[in-house]
């Protein structure tokens, strides 16, 4: 994934193998096939005997996540719209 491409650009390639897409979630390939199971990573594109997943869908996939129920991210998302309902309503966000 860091190499430089013939065009001297470095990015993420556009289908990735599953070790690489894990990677560019920096999680591990068993972990990255878990949550394909559970669907919630895409499933891989199929070109002849070649398993692959877009990096466009992974993105997709990893914001859905962060919006789950009970993820750190929207537990602190909905704590901060609380807050600031609180302080719409002129009170101290510690009242």
């Amino acid at each position: 994934m860091g190499r430089k491409l013939a065009d001297g650009l470095s990015y993420p390639p556009r289908a990735m193998r599953a070790e690489q897409a894990a990677a560019y979630l920096s999680i591990s390939t068993r972990f990255f096939y878990e949550l394909v199971d559970a669907e919630k990573m895409p499933p891989p594109v199929k070109l002849g005997t070649a398993s692959l997943w877009d990096r466009r869908e992974l993105d997709a996939a990893f914001d859905n996540l962060k919006d789950e129920p009970g993820s750190e991210s929207s537990l602190l998302r909905r704590l901060r719209e609380l807050e600031q309902a609180h302080v719409a309503k002129g009170r101290s966000p510690k009242d």
